[in-house]
């Protein structure tokens, strides 16, 4: 009898053990995307990487180390909440020390220090987005990516009856701060424009690469505003557009006409409207800016519509 039960008891034994194996391996499977963002920067300027979860299974619990070169970026602050005080999946349970030092057994170098986050949830973070955010000071200028880079002490889930279940496989993305080329010249779409008032037109910048910060700027705002390349005319007048990448610079000219006038002296008068009509009996070939100031439509052709809504206006001064 005794010899029956022991071998009951071996059989529940090998059963149970490989029930666990089989747990085990599926929980082996399960993988978590840990992702840090590439994000532009430039000397001396303070960016904000994210680092985020993708195609999260769930989890309680994460430490993580964020890995970066202290010559070329300094770590200025680890964010678990967004600016307006909402936490991130990390956020309201979650630690960081801004200095912690690897053991000997660490694959990491153990003359420094790192940033380090630990999670430890009650109920199981599921959800993709956001875990923290880390900004960091630009040190250095080489053109090229400054690498970030997650290195996971673990991912797990307590959430399961026994702890052989808690193991998540962390699939790692590093980002950092992409330090684009030099720039020695840019061009713009166009080296001259003519604009009537209230009307916009878009300057476009080549010779940079994607995500390079533009600087706009115009010499008479009260004529042309500039957003971005969006020009607004204002009010007749004349203003030079200047875009700026690092030392390169291109210019346009812009110059806002009045509709109808036609000599550019800021009033609609018969002779205007005369001219105009000698235009369009193509007696008279016109300039840009006259072409601007007859064309109402803006279609880029001369109609007998346009010069009607110019001798509206004529009557209503």
């Amino acid at each position: 009898m005794k010899t029956r039960r022991t071998i009951t008891f071996i059989a529940m034994v090998l059963v149970l053990a490989t029930v666990l194996g089989m747990a085990v391996g599926a929980a082996a499977a399960k993988t978590c995307g840990i992702t840090v963002s590439t994000v532009p920067g430039k000397p001396g300027q303070e960016v904000t990487v994210e680092v985020r979860a993708e195609k999260n299974p769930g989890f309680t619990n994460l430490a993580m180390v964020l890995d970066f070169d202290p010559a070329k970026l300094e770590l200025v602050q680890v964010d678990l909440k967004d600016p307006e005080g909402k936490a991130y999946l990390c956020g309201d349970v979650a630690s960081v020390n801004r200095s912690w030092k690897p053991g000997a057994d660490d694959d990491l170098d153990a003359a420094r220090t790192y940033p380090f986050v630990v999670c430890a949830a009650v109920e199981e973070v599921k959800a993709d987005g956001i875990l923290f955010t880390a900004t960091f000071k630009v040190l250095d200028g080489t053109p090229g990516v400054l690498a970030v880079t997650p290195r996971i002490r673990y991912i797990r889930n307590n959430t399961a009856a026994l702890p052989v279940f808690e193991d998540i496989t962390a699939s790692v993305t590093p980002g950092g701060v992409e330090i684009p080329a030099a720039v020695d010249k840019i061009e713009l779409s166009a080296a001259e424009l003519w604009l009537r008032e209230n009307g916009t037109d878009t300057l476009t910048v080549t010779g940079v690469p994607e995500n390079t910060p533009i600087s706009w700027q115009s010499s008479a705002p009260q004529f042309v505003e500039v957003d971005n390349g969006t020009l607004t005319a204002k009010a007749p007048g004349t203003a030079v557009i200047t875009a700026s990448v690092g030392n390169a610079k291109a210019e346009c000219r812009v110059t806002v006409v009045m509709l109808g006038d036609m000599d550019g002296d800021g009033v609609v008068k018969i002779s205007d409207i005369m001219q105009g009509l000698d235009a369009f009996n193509m007696n008279t070939q016109l300039t840009p800016a006259q072409m601007c100031a007859l064309d109402a439509d803006g279609d880029g052709v001369l109609k007998d519509s346009d010069i009607m809504t110019i001798i509206e206006r004529f009557n209503q001064q």
